[in-house]
């Protein structure tokens, strides 16, 4: 039994233990969020749509993602200024003219 090579239970333990912990310290840091640029897409795209069967401006709600500006819809599904808008990990451009909505 002199050449023991590998890891006893414990030390398996251990590594497992502190592997475990600096993943929930990560986990802890990073920040969750509940919907993600693809959930806001459709969102966008329902308010757009909102917009123009009631024949009414529409405001789009700011949820997950960041908006430098208020972003409403005209009666016409057009939109009232183009921007940026940065979701969780990416950026969505808002162009003018028809309201189209491109990912970065």
């Amino acid at each position: 039994m002199r050449n023991r090579k590998g890891f006893t239970m414990i030390e398996v333990l251990v590594c497992i233990m502190i592997i475990s912990c600096l993943s929930l310290i990560y986990l802890s840091f990073k920040p969750f969020v509940f919907k993600d640029h693809h959930m806001f897409m459709y969102d966008y795209w329902y308010a757009q749509i909102q917009s123009m069967l009631q024949s009414k401006e529409t405001a789009l709600a700011e949820d997950g993602c960041y908006f430098a500006y208020p972003l409403y819809f005209n009666e016409k599904g057009n939109v009232n200024r183009a921007q940026t808008i940065t979701c969780y990990d990416s950026q969505l451009v808002v162009e003018l003219g028809l309201g189209r909505l491109v990912e970065k």
